[in-house]
């Protein structure tokens, strides 16, 4: 008889040669921006009786509402694959798709769908892209009307081909064809879960609450706990990945209510095995420590923003569980990228260390206005964790 073959698709796999990875986010590219123009128009038309006002520089303009012009990404990703090309794989917590806010020129489908096929022309094209793994999720400007998107979102068939290049094996994965969030193994000893945010998104009035049985939040956080309870069997360790986080800047819950409940106490029930969590949205630096104190019920939220401030906890809190806002890509501050070090050497058992163990981070940043002056973009280190944070 002749020898069968295999359909089944085989995730790509990281090294972890390096010990290191990205993680960016709020990518927001923009087609039409447009220098020299009224950053009113989301730099995308000159102010004809005001030329004062046409302040959008070549590389976007630092605290506007406008997006991210093709100069500017030109030279994230060339700084990526030549100054951080020593990385094993990168965490892309989403939108890539620009702001619809412009009354002047509604963004349509068909250019959503290039925003998609654009950022990942991006990383396609980085000369080390075969040597790592990109995996990136859903935002909230990455779907077709914004904040909005159920259970078997046409577009997420749409986005299977486009994210092809990944080498995923989305096709064949149920829980993203239906969800759009899925697991991979990316290296031995580590699991990423990349979270589809909008199933628990309060603003997405296409989500019911997660308290409803078969729910898209509960279904998704059903599969979550799933996630969780086999890598806490396989001894794995568990990276968390979405875009949107349960609370904004202000403590602001962003997750319906009993989604956010469900979440959190997921979190902190399993964070023996979750070792980071990582998302965007918020396109400024944000850590949030999850604790719990006696005689409060449930796990607790306080949110800093590094590196000038602190946490400010009770003096007889117990931290459980961190969670990682990266700032964005996007110029609503100066943008950032994160680089994390995490343990790679199968000899860590003998320090007590696992695989995957998050051992620091360096946060960079390039000055805007200075970049548009300079004409060119220079990335320096901000700050590193564990000089700032004593991690």
């Amino acid at each position: 008889a002749a020898p069968t073959t295999s359909s089944v698709c085989k995730p790509k796999k990281a090294s972890s040669r390096y010990g290191r990875f990205i993680h960016i986010s709020d990518i927001h590219i923009d087609e039409t921006y447009q220098p020299g123009t009224d950053p009113v128009t989301q730099c995308h038309r000159p102010n004809v009786d005001d030329p004062s006002k046409n302040t959008a520089g070549t590389y976007g303009l630092l605290g506007s509402v406008c997006d991210s012009p093709h100069n500017f990404l030109d030279e994230v990703f060339a700084y990526l694959e030549n100054d951080q090309r020593k990385v094993d794989f990168i965490l892309y917590s989403g939108d890539s798709g620009r702001h619809d806010r412009d009354a002047g020129h509604a963004r349509t489908y068909e250019e959503l769908l290039i925003d998609h096929q654009q950022v990942t022309d991006y990383f396609k094209g980085m000369n080390n892209f075969n040597d790592i793994v990109v995996i990136p999720t859903w935002g909230n400007n990455d779907v077709a009307g914004k904040d909005q998107q159920s259970m078997n979102d046409t577009l997420t068939t749409t986005l299977t081909d486009i994210w092809r290049p990944y080498g995923l094996c989305l096709d064949e994965t149920p829980t993203w064809l239906e969800g759009g969030y899925f697991s991979l193994d990316i290296v031995n000893g580590i699991k990423v879960v990349n979270l589809n945010t909008m199933s628990l998104f309060d603003a997405n009035k296409l989500a019911q609450e997660c308290t409803i049985s078969g729910s898209f939040g509960n279904k998704m956080l059903s599969w979550f706990e799933a996630e969780l309870q086999e890598a806490r069997r396989e001894k794995k360790l568990v990276y968390v990945m979405g875009h949107i986080p349960p609370i904004d800047r202000g403590a602001k819950k962003l997750y319906k209510a009993g989604c956010y409940e469900q979440f959190v106490n997921l979190v902190g029930h399993y964070a023996d095995v979750i070792e980071g969590q990582f998302f965007g949205h918020h396109n400024q630096d944000q850590i949030s420590v999850i604790y719990t104190q006696p005689g409060v019920a449930g796990f607790q939220f306080e949110s800093f923003r590094p590196p000038l401030e602190k946490p400010q906890l009770p003096a007889d809190a117990t931290v459980v569980e961190v969670m990682l806002n990266t700032p964005s890509i996007l110029q609503a501050g100066n943008p950032g990228i994160r680089v994390y070090e995490y343990e790679n050497s199968w000899f860590a058992w003998l320090f007590g260390r696992k695989i995957g163990k998050l051992l620091d981070y360096t946060q960079y940043m390039t000055d805007l206005t200075q970049n548009n002056i300079d004409g060119f973009l220079d990335f320096k280190v901000e700050y590193r964790a564990s000089k700032t944070y004593g991690l």
